[in-house]
Protein backbone atom coordinates (compact mmCIF):
# COMPACT_ATOMS: atom_id res chain seq x y z
CA UNK A 1 0.00 0.00 0.00
CA UNK A 2 3.00 2.24 0.36
CA UNK A 3 4.18 1.37 -2.80
CA UNK A 4 1.40 2.36 -4.40
CA UNK A 5 0.72 5.54 -2.52
CA UNK A 6 4.30 6.72 -2.94
CA UNK A 7 4.23 5.78 -6.81
CA UNK A 8 0.69 7.16 -7.67
CA UNK A 9 0.54 9.77 -5.20
CA UNK A 10 -1.73 10.72 -2.69
CA UNK A 11 -4.36 12.14 -4.76
CA UNK A 12 -4.31 9.79 -7.79
CA UNK A 13 -4.07 6.58 -5.18
CA UNK A 14 -7.56 8.05 -3.32
CA UNK A 15 -9.45 8.09 -6.79
CA UNK A 16 -9.62 3.94 -6.72
CA UNK A 17 -12.16 2.76 -4.26
CA UNK A 18 -9.83 -0.60 -4.25
CA UNK A 19 -7.03 1.68 -2.88
CA UNK A 20 -9.20 3.40 -0.47
CA UNK A 21 -10.85 0.03 0.80
CA UNK A 22 -7.38 -1.60 0.79
CA UNK A 23 -6.21 1.29 2.95
CA UNK A 24 -9.26 0.86 5.26
CA UNK A 25 -7.93 -2.53 5.75
CA UNK A 26 -4.51 -2.36 5.86
CA UNK A 27 -4.86 0.43 8.76
CA UNK A 28 -7.12 -1.74 10.72
CA UNK A 29 -5.14 -4.42 10.65
CA UNK A 30 -2.13 -2.39 11.81
CA UNK A 31 -4.72 -1.14 14.57
CA UNK A 32 -5.05 -4.71 15.45
CA UNK A 33 -1.64 -5.32 15.35
CA UNK A 34 -0.68 -2.80 17.97
CA UNK A 35 -3.93 -3.25 20.05
CA UNK A 36 -3.24 -6.83 20.35
CA UNK A 37 -6.70 -7.67 20.73
CA UNK A 38 -6.88 -10.34 18.17
CA UNK A 39 -10.19 -11.30 17.57
CA UNK A 40 -11.94 -8.13 17.11
CA UNK A 41 -9.53 -7.56 14.09
CA UNK A 42 -8.70 -11.32 12.72
CA UNK A 43 -11.38 -10.54 10.21
CA UNK A 44 -9.72 -7.67 8.72
CA UNK A 45 -6.87 -10.23 8.14
CA UNK A 46 -8.81 -12.35 6.17
CA UNK A 47 -11.01 -9.60 4.34
CA UNK A 48 -6.78 -8.96 2.75
CA UNK A 49 -6.72 -12.72 2.33
CA UNK A 50 -9.48 -12.57 0.11
CA UNK A 51 -8.78 -9.30 -1.62
CA UNK A 52 -5.14 -10.89 -2.37
CA UNK A 53 -6.84 -13.88 -3.85
CA UNK A 54 -9.14 -12.29 -5.80
CA UNK A 55 -6.09 -9.88 -7.57
CA UNK A 56 -4.57 -13.33 -8.25
CA UNK A 57 -7.66 -14.74 -10.26
CA UNK A 58 -8.02 -11.82 -12.25
CA UNK A 59 -4.37 -12.00 -13.31
CA UNK A 60 -4.63 -16.03 -13.88
CA UNK A 61 -8.17 -14.92 -15.74
CA UNK A 62 -6.20 -11.93 -18.20
CA UNK A 63 -3.13 -14.31 -18.47
CA UNK A 64 -5.40 -17.23 -20.19
CA UNK A 65 -7.40 -14.92 -21.67
CA UNK A 66 -3.74 -13.36 -23.36
CA UNK A 67 -2.72 -16.81 -24.49
CA UNK A 68 -5.76 -17.25 -26.35
CA UNK A 69 -4.82 -14.05 -28.03
CA UNK A 70 -1.73 -15.54 -28.75
CA UNK A 71 -2.91 -18.36 -30.34
CA UNK A 72 -5.23 -17.20 -32.58
CA UNK A 73 -3.00 -14.68 -34.39
CA UNK A 74 -0.55 -17.52 -34.51
CA UNK A 75 -2.71 -19.58 -36.41
CA UNK A 76 -3.71 -16.93 -38.38
CA UNK A 77 -0.14 -16.01 -38.83
CA UNK A 78 0.40 -19.40 -40.42
CA UNK A 79 -2.90 -20.53 -42.52
CA UNK A 80 -2.68 -16.88 -44.28
CA UNK A 81 -0.21 -17.52 -47.85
Amino acid sequence: MIWKLIAFGPLTYVKSRWNVFDAVIVIASVAGYLTASGGSFSIFRSLRLVINLLALSSVVTQAKEDHTIIKKNALILYTTP
